[in-house]
């Protein structure tokens, strides 16, 4: 979709619709209509004056702010003078802290699998998950995209058609403990889901953006795209794309660096009502479309600092252009014919291999018509960058020949940029680490942990580093199996359920328990759990304490139900 004016896949007709507009009728109704108060030109445009007629070479460009932005590894990251390990900025990206962080909640799921199901032996003999494990849980993964495999169990068979030694080293995981670990994986605390549909990968996502966003600071061309993440599963967000490869799927809007595709903001496509508030806090935007408000949304710590975003059609409106020019940042997108294309641009009738263009202020609008073998194909462009110029380029016509045609500036930008998102999904498509059958969360949460991956390897070679990707990947599963203990029944890993005197039971974790009030945590001065044993009796009741000494902490009103917990 984003390779648009090289002309290969839009199906644009003469009147400037496409067939991409069709797409995005299918891929989401909500923010269709919420756009339908942009549809006449006026509203779209935001018109403050009148379009005027430009010619190549006459053209004068409102000058717009210089680029102030501090580009590359953010100033308070700290990198050796040489850099000897190739894995340091993977180990920056997978910080201890995140790794504790899944570490817990996986633990605390166990735990509370646990309580629901005490009779279960497979469970009270299970050992609690370690910060070790999780890595290795993780580097399996990206071993198992580069040497895929029908089923989960083969990577562990003794069959000479599946065998690999590494699964069956002492320093991987037993086939029942990464089972365990990809039941129970969480990357969000289970006891504060409260009734939000996308808490289980809400504060992960938050996670990944601060880590993103405070390691590197992007060059001034980025690019603004959707990514769809394969899901067939029933799902309340799940969105049908027909133009896209795997159609079915997780939609997130994404924020890359044109240059090298690093992911620099993410953000997911959630529920009607919330993709209708998005951006609204922005000043101003409440003018704007849904669609607009999510380039707001994710450009915003970027305004003011001379940036030039590419955009596709999906996003594109003369009004929008005109926003993120008073913000200080420029745009170059295709853009719908109703979305601000004058009129007399759009009935202006030209021939094939040629461009138009018309300005108004700052915005100008450029229609190429173009001839390729699907048929004549008309797209708009909106730029507030570049003059109306004509440049001329060769390229080979059927039959081998070379060819110079004229093309307007503004559309060899947008082919050199707007490939950013498509550069990752590029490098992703091949090694996915997501299967089937995996939970909707679990495998979003492992797809961004594919995408922090990509970013440190980006950093990696933007540092001198020589490795392509999949050497990457490889030395990548050496680090995080590897070079990260033993891994099958370690000394000294604590059970789930300590060993009693007479028998395992759930009552003799730690004879002293106490009923501690929860700390304050910054904005939020007075947390609260739900009580664990008003749960399971089918009530819903909130409490301000905690036993300390109980794995998880669990919440439990002071009287009766601390008392009962531990009868």
């Amino acid at each position: 979709m984003t390779d648009a004016l090289n002309l290969m896949g839009f199906d644009t007709n003469e009147d400037g619709s496409s067939g991409s507009e069709i797409e995005d009728e299918i891929q989401d109704n909500d923010l269709r209509d919420n756009d339908s108060s942009s549809s006449s030109d006026e509203d779209a445009g935001g018109s403050t004056g009148e379009w005027r007629t430009v010619q190549s070479g006459t053209d004068s460009v409102r000058r717009g702010p210089e680029f102030t932005g501090t580009t590359g590894l953010h100033p308070r990251l700290e990198i050796p003078n040489e850099l000897e390990d190739d894995m340091f900025f993977l180990n920056h990206f997978f910080t201890d802290d995140l790794m504790q962080d899944i570490c817990d909640y996986t633990n605390n799921r166990l735990w509370q699998e646990l309580v629901d199901n005490p009779e279960s032996q497979k469970l009270q003999n299970s050992r609690q998950v370690t910060v070790n494990e999780i890595r290795k849980f993780i580097g399996l993964q990206f071993l198992m995209a580069l040497n895929k495999k029908p089923t989960l169990a083969s990577y562990w068979s003794g069959d000479l058609v599946f065998r690999q030694e590494i699964f069956s080293s002492p320093e991987s995981l037993s086939r029942d403990r990464f089972q365990l670990i990809l039941n129970y994986i969480r990357f969000a605390d289970p006891e504060n889901l409260e009734n939000d549909y996308l808490a289980k990968v809400r504060p992960f996502l938050e996670k990944v953006n601060n880590i993103c966003q405070n390691t590197y600071l992007p060059n001034r061309q980025i690019s603004i795209d959707e990514t769809l993440m394969l899901f067939k599963g029933r799902l309340r967000i799940r969105q049908y794309i027909p133009s896209k490869r795997r159609r079915y799927g997780i939609k997130s809007y994404v924020l890359a660096e044109s240059e090298s595709g690093y992911v620099w903001k993410m953000m997911l496509h959630g529920l009607s009502t919330e993709n209708r508030a998005v951006g609204l806090s922005h000043r101003g935007a409440e003018t704007l479309s849904v669609t607009e408000r999510i380039v707001i949304q994710l450009s915003h710590d970027l305004f003011n600092q001379g940036y030039h975003v590419y955009l596709d059609n999906f996003y594109t409106s003369c009004r929008l252009a005109r926003y993120l020019f008073r913000n200080g940042t420029f745009m170059t997108g295709t853009v719908k014919a109703n979305r601000g294309v004058p009129s007399d641009l759009k009935h202006l009738n030209l021939p094939v291999k040629s461009q138009a263009y018309s300005r108004n202020g700052e915005v100008l609008c450029v229609k190429l018509v173009d001839q390729k073998s699907s048929g004549k194909k008309t797209v708009y462009l909106m730029d507030t960058f570049a003059a109306a110029e004509d440049v001329e380029v060769s390229r080979i016509v059927k039959g081998g020949h070379h060819e110079t045609v004229k093309k307007s500036r503004s559309v060899l930008n947008y082919n050199a940029h707007m490939g950013g998102v498509d550069r990752l999904d590029a490098a992703l498509h091949h090694y996915d680490i997501n299967r089937k059958n995996y939970t909707w969360f679990v495998k979003y949460c492992l797809h961004l942990i594919q995408i922090m991956h990509y970013n440190s390897w980006i950093l990696y070679r933007k540092n001198d580093g020589k490795m392509n990707y999949l050497d990457y990947c490889m030395k990548s599963v050496n680090r995080l199996v590897l070079q990260t203990g033993i891994g099958r029944n370690p000394v000294g890993r604590p059970r789930l359920v300590p060993r009693s005197t007479n028998n395992r039971c759930l009552e003799e974790r730690n004879p002293q328990h106490k009923l501690e009030r929860i700390p304050a945590r910054e904005g939020e001065p007075r947390p609260h759990k739900r009580c664990r044993v008003c749960y399971q009796a089918g009530k819903r009741k909130e409490t301000v304490f905690r036993c300390a000494d109980c794995p998880g902490q669990p919440g439990l009103c002071a009287a009766p139900c601390f008392s009962k917990y531990h009868e």
